[in-house]
């Protein structure tokens, strides 16, 4: 999980879900960026 990014409500579309935390915005306001998480992640 990453600080700051709500988790996803019961019955939410998760297609949804994902493009709402991962937007600009929020990046901006949580100050990360979601590529380089996921590039320096054990999934990349």
């Amino acid at each position: 999980a990453i600080p700051g990014v709500p988790k996803i409500r019961d019955g939410q579309n998760p297609a949804t879900w994902m493009l709402e935390v991962t937007s600009a915005s929020i990046e901006a306001q949580l100050n990360v960026d979601f590529a380089e998480i996921y590039a320096n992640s054990s999934l990349y």
